[in-house]
């Protein structure tokens, strides 16, 4: 497995992290043997970056995982605190779940623009205080906005940052202010300040389509991407994520048994129930259900063809596909 130097910060990664988000309660909720098989064979496979959040709540299964491993792990959490309290409760949580003394990069999450920046000052500076106090290896932020990347490079209140973690994939899935090409150009002028630069939602949550080589060529062929996180639910498609990564041909019988697992359209917890998706739909499979603040998109998946209309179109990403 390719490793590569994280920007600035000297932390050594494989160019693969895996995500950790779809073992969750929030999303998938993976049973624990299954999620810790997925990691474990990754570890045994090189890679060495692992991805976190409080929200993710995998604490555990990180943990679970990682008893037996005796190489270094480099481990990248993350909080949405906007105070002081907050992100310093959500650091010692983090701390404390993976027992661990130090956590290799940590990240302000969710930054939008330069506004939302100054408004969480306090916030950093509890990341801040804590790498000073060693308890931080790298510190920076993630954003789904072009503002937010612009942001990064202008904000005063975050000078010192060294990591940037941002939805990156062929069809703009997960960027929800901004242009693909305003992003790259972004990101480019990111790098050239030595700022290390993590892609997410690679395979766009499920909705690009064609060969999963395609989706990951596009992102490992851009100079200013250091590492990608995937989100792998099942070991085959680790397998095929490594072959491609190892710049090898992906077996045919591993292409089968992927292209033959039963897939669907997921309505995550963060739905807002703003009816976009509705609106697009071309076969009418999804609707708006529930009362109050419990509404949220409904999906008929008798109806569904998984046509991919849906997803780009949603305001906070909340539609996958697995």
């Amino acid at each position: 497995m390719k490793t590569v130097k994280l920007g600035k910060t000297g932390i050594v990664v494989s160019e693969l992290c895996i995500g950790t988000s779809l073992f969750g309660r929030q999303r998938l909720h993976l049973p624990e043997d299954r999620a810790s098989a997925i990691i474990g064979s990754a570890l045994d496979a090189g890679v060495n970056f692992i991805d976190t959040a409080k929200h993710h709540q995998t604490y555990t299964v990180i943990q679970h995982a990682l008893k037996k491993v005796q190489k270094d792990i480099v481990i990248m959490s993350r909080s949405s605190g906007e105070d002081y309290e907050q992100m310093e409760k959500d650091l010692y949580d983090g701390l404390r779940a993976l027992k661990r003394d130090a956590v290799d990069i940590f990240l302000m999450h969710g930054v939008t623009n330069e506004d939302d920046i100054a408004s969480r000052a306090w916030a950093w500076r509890a990341i801040r205080d804590f790498k000073e106090a060693g308890a931080i290896k790298a510190a920076g932020v993630s954003t789904w906005t072009v503002p937010g990347l612009e942001a990064t490079l202008m904000s005063t209140d975050i000078a010192d940052i060294e990591v940037v973690f941002v939805p990156f994939n062929r069809i703009g899935f997960g960027l929800h202010e901004g242009s693909l090409d305003e992003a790259s150009d972004a990101l480019a002028k990111l790098d050239d300040n030595g700022i290390g630069i993590i892609a997410t939602s690679v395979l766009g949550a499920g909705f690009i389509t064609g060969p999963m080589e395609e989706a990951i060529d596009f992102v490992r062929n851009k100079p200013y991407i250091d590492a990608m996180r995937l989100n792998l639910r099942s070991l085959e498609h680790l397998q095929a994520a490594l072959h491609i990564l190892n710049d090898e041909s992906i077996p045919d019988e591993l292409r089968q048994a992927i292209d033959a697992e039963a897939r669907r359209l997921w309505v995550f917890a963060w739905c807002t129930a703003c009816g976009e998706c509705v609106g697009v739909c071309p076969e009418k499979a999804l609707s708006i259900g529930g009362w109050w603040s419990g509404k949220t998109a409904k999906v008929d998946d008798a109806k569904c063809t998984l046509c991919g209309e849906c997803g780009p179109i949603c305001p906070v990403s909340c539609l996958h596909v697995f």
